[in-house]
């Protein structure tokens, strides 16, 4: 295993959706092979590449405590690896959470991210979570207060209807007959 070298990418405006994750000149990253009589296709890579992202302070809402953590535009690229060597010492780590004070150190003291701007952030998640609370009881007001006109159109259509209402005006004929003079 030969240290990876690290090269510095500072992209300001996000990459076109076609680049591919390697240079022209450095094709052994994949191969295809295709077998006409059985009709096979088998793909194979030989090569990995691994970008290592900046961190900033983030705007996600569903962080409840502390600074939410988003990646950057800014990376480091390391040399490539064989497919061997990754799967030798990467380690799968799986979906897991840091706790508010690893996120706040993280970014104050790894990635020299201010204090002010750590608690604006903290502030604006919370305003956002105030908000979908308030979206959210807001919304269910309205569903009810909606469902009860709906009710009371239909109570109306029924009770005044066409039908009901000639025969209504029929049996009271039959009650209080008109004299005609």
């Amino acid at each position: 295993n030969k240290p990876a070298t690290k090269q510095t990418h500072n992209n300001t405006t996000m990459p076109p959706l076609n680049q591919t994750g390697y240079s022209s000149d450095d094709s052994a990253h994949s191969t295809v092979s295709v077998d006409s009589a059985t009709k096979t296709t088998k793909v194979g890579f030989s090569s990995i590449e691994i970008r290592e992202y900046e961190r900033v302070v983030g705007d996600h809402p569903d962080t409840k405590v502390g600074p939410p953590m988003s990646l950057g535009w800014a990376f480091v690229e390391l040399d490539p690896l064989s497919i061997d060597d990754y799967e030798a010492t990467h380690k799968k780590k799986g979906t897991r959470r840091m706790s508010s004070i690893t996120r706040k150190n993280i970014l104050k003291n790894v990635f020299e991210i201010p204090e002010e701007e750590i608690r604006n952030a903290e502030k604006e998640v919370q305003k956002i979570l105030k908000n979908r609370v308030k979206t959210n009881t807001q919304g269910k007001v309205s569903e009810t207060t909606e469902v009860v006109v709906q009710s009371f159109g239909r109570k109306l259509k029924r009770t005044f209807s066409k039908d009901r209402l000639w025969k209504g005006f029929v049996e009271s004929q039959r009650m209080f007959p008109t004299a005609v003079y």
